[in-house]
């Protein structure tokens, strides 16, 4: 059984842990789905952010509200293929072949 570990993150922080994680456990498969906390006037790191995510290539990733909406707004525009949109009451069903 795989297990997966959820905790609170922020910022940039998201790439390192996820990069790590993947490293580590050679997963086939990644989805990232969180509040990145990507938004106010003090820290807007969502350029380098997004790069670090493409290096990673998750399967899919959905930013939710915390991300914030511009931010939520570029990762649909720069990674269109694994973005899922995320809204209240969305429920994710992942599965391995």
């Amino acid at each position: 059984m795989n297990k997966v570990n959820l905790r609170e993150i922020d910022r940039v922080e998201i790439t390192v842990l996820v990069d790590n994680y993947t490293d580590l456990l050679l997963l086939q498969g990644t989805a990232v789905l969180g509040g990145f906390h990507l938004t106010g006037p003090a820290f807007d790191p969502i350029k380098p952010t997004i790069e670090g995510m493409k290096k990673i290539g998750p399967d899919y990733i959905a930013p939710t509200h915390c991300t914030g909406w511009k931010a939520i707004n570029e990762f649909a525009r720069e990674m269109p293929d694994p973005f899922l949109l995320n809204c209240v009451g969305t429920t994710y069903v992942f599965e391995s072949a």
